[in-house]
């Protein structure tokens, strides 16, 4: 009697190894599913951020062009559109710049060369739920 070989015999996919290959394509495709959402999403959030660091900027270089001796203490709020166009009330989408000066440094009570003031801009949603951009810098009387 001669034995058989069931090496060679076997046809098709066993259950255990067709329940591993379908594991292996479904993890497959759920990785590819995660990186083409994010990379959609990707291009809005570079444009949220590019748009929030502009109006920072415009807002802080308004306040350095404005004369020192007329710079108060104290803060004020200004709302821009989606778009970095200001507007008067909040709008979807928007943003929401809080802008603060502080005096630092003035020993004398007087508008003289040794006075320095801190010139604060934040960018935030009109939630006031996520700061895009914080920036400050200082000022003194001379403008240096």
């Amino acid at each position: 009697m001669q034995a058989r070989s069931t090496a060679g015999s076997c046809r098709g996919l066993t259950f255990v190894e067709l329940l591993v290959t379908v594991l292996l394509l479904s993890m497959i495709g759920a990785a590819g599913l995660a990186t083409w959402q994010i990379s959609v999403r990707v291009p809005a959030t570079h444009r949220h951020r590019e748009i929030a660091t502009l109006v920072g900027i415009r807002e802080l270089e308004r306040l350095r062009g404005a004369q020192y001796p007329f710079l108060t203490d104290g803060g004020y709020t200004r709302y821009y559109d989606r778009d970095g166009n200001p507007v008067d009330t909040p709008v979807e989408g928007g943003y929401r710049v809080r802008a603060r000066t502080t005096v630092i440094l003035d020993r004398d009570r007087r508008a003289n060369a040794e006075d320095l003031r801190e010139l604060r801009v934040e960018v935030w949603n009109n939630a006031h739920t996520l700061r895009y951009e914080t920036f400050q810098t200082l000022l003194s009387f001379g403008g240096v």
